[in-house]
């Protein structure tokens, strides 16, 4: 089976989001499409979350360094309800410990457009705005 996330080609919405680089609609995106990325990737070594062991999400983040931190979500969702073993984990790299921290005027500017920016699907912006509360 292959993953895809509705419209990913090279010109669509989702691209558009991920291309301007900014805020929390670009976030949840690149998550989501780590997420597909990783399932695909045990696709095609033919392996069920419930088959994982921690070498498997370890061979996937090593050659895959840009998606490493984007799918520590999606691992710890499936660990919380089960579906794959509960002592998996896909650590942070070191080179990457938290820097820049966003300023309060900036994330209630975020929080306001998830509300307003309607060119945007309404499930982006919904998820947006949970995901910055």
């Amino acid at each position: 089976m292959r993953w895809q996330c509705g419209d990913s080609g090279s010109s669509g919405p989702f691209r558009q989001i991920l291309d301007r680089g900014e805020g929390v609609f670009g976030n949840v995106l690149a998550a989501v499409l780590a997420a597909i990325n990783f399932l695909n990737w045990l696709d095609t070594q033919h392996l069920s979350l419930s088959q994982l062991q921690q070498r498997h999400p370890d061979t996937w983040a090593i050659g895959r360094p840009t998606l490493r931190s984007r799918s520590i979500p999606f691992l710890r969702w499936s660990t919380a309800r089960r579906l794959c073993p509960p002592d998996l984990v896909i650590e942070h790299s070191a080179a990457r410990l938290p820097g820049h921290f966003r300023a309060e005027d900036e994330h209630r500017k975020e929080l306001l457009r998830c509300f307003s920016d309607t060119p945007l699907p309404l499930e982006v912006r919904v998820a947006a705005a949970l995901v910055r509360l």
